[in-house]
């Protein structure tokens, strides 16, 4: 691929061929047969907004302007602290969990670990780093990648199936309980406790280097996963203010 200005956002990840939460607008992969057979990371898709950061600047998804919202806040001032450790021509791909969405992450409002890197691409050529790298990527920054579930080398889709189900029956590393916004309010979704604790989905990715991420990486998320207000900007509370009761 000839890498242009209009590849600078992060690409759409595929859905793997069971994802349960996979909408009409999401593209799945035919199969996984590229992912088996070489050395592959599992970790937990962490329920987030996707951000990039430059030496310069913070982005969102699309790289159209820098971010702006009230809830950029906590991001900005971790950006602008080590904004001199990220080298010129590089982006560095985080989750961004200040803002409550659709989990409620309890060790994440605790510990107000709210940014956690999972790529790091060379802007010049298009590389995605492999996966040793951006774990020393996120070490100098000072920041936790996603947690990662699993490392290895999988035979067969279904052993894939078992490490990445995306049921949203899985326990989350953050202690993630599945929460609802309508206007101002917050709570337990129905049918969920307040001890719930489950992932929004998985990613695997091959460890090595890539610059073609629909033959690299893949993602399973849980059922019905996006369930925040959908204009979530305008109601938006931190992490931190609001607990299960």
């Amino acid at each position: 691929m000839r890498w242009t200005v209009e590849n600078q956002k992060y690409f759409r990840t595929l859905h793997t061929p069971w994802s349960q939460g996979a909408t009409s607008d999401d593209k799945r992969a035919n199969s996984v047969e590229h992912l088996l057979g070489r050395e592959i990371v599992v970790t937990e898709k962490v329920d987030g907004e996707n951000q990039t950061w430059t030496d310069t600047s913070v982005f969102a998804r699309s790289h159209a302007t820098p971010v702006h919202h009230a809830s950029n806040g906590w991001s900005k001032m971790l950006h602008a602290e080590r904004k001199h450790l990220i080298d010129p021509g590089l982006s560095v791909f985080l989750e961004y969990t200040f803002a409550l969405h659709s989990i409620w992450y309890g060790r994440m409002a605790r510990e107000y670990a709210y940014a956690h890197v999972f790529g790091v691409r060379d802007d010049r050529t298009g590389e995605h780093w492999c996966w040793d790298d951006v774990e020393m990527m996120a070490s100098v920054l000072g920041l936790p990648t996603v947690p990662v579930l699993w490392r290895g080398v999988l035979p067969s889709e279904a052993d894939l199936i078992r490490l990445m189900p995306g049921d949203g029956m899985q326990p989350s590393l953050w202690q993630g309980v599945p929460i609802k916004m309508e206007g101002s309010t917050v709570g337990v979704l129905p049918g969920h406790s307040r001890d719930s604790n489950v992932r929004e989905g998985e990613v695997a990715r091959v460890t090595a280097a890539f610059q073609e991420p629909h033959k690299s990486i893949i993602k399973a998320v849980r059922p019905n996963h996006v369930q925040s207000d959908e204009h979530w900007k305008q109601n938006w509370r931190p992490m931190h203010e609001w607990q299960p009761l």
